[in-house]
């Protein structure tokens, strides 16, 4: 029993960890993508101080508010779409977990039944 909960906690913490590690990325991704789409319609001076803080993500020290505006919408997209890929990853397991849990169910009902 002790090696079991062993294994299943580190299986969930390296679960965790790489679900950080990509939702990060979709984040990133999501971010700069939108920020190249609209940082065109900034004044040549705020589009050069937005992508030089472009790692900053949202942290970003952005002197008009205009360049503010356009940070923040691109974070806000790319915080959407973590949302929905959490959502969508939660939702899966369920239908995941329900699947398992009733294949077990249906096993362990033909073995008690016997031959």
């Amino acid at each position: 029993m002790g090696v079991a909960s062993g294994v299943n906690n580190a299986v969930s913490r390296i679960a965790a960890l790489l679900a950080v590690a990509a939702l990060g990325l979709v984040l990133s991704s999501v971010f700069n993508r939108q920020l190249g789409r609209t940082a065109g319609t900034l004044p040549d001076q705020i589009r050069q101080q937005v992508i030089e803080q472009r790692d900053k993500l949202a942290g970003m020290d952005v002197a008009e508010e205009s360049g503010r505006h356009v940070v923040n919408k691109a974070f806000i997209a790319g915080y959407r779409a973590v949302a929905w890929s959490a959502a969508f990853l939660g939702v899966m397991g369920a239908f995941s977990a329900a699947r398992w849990i009733r294949s077990a169910a249906d096993e362990q009902a033909k073995t008690s039944l016997g031959p």
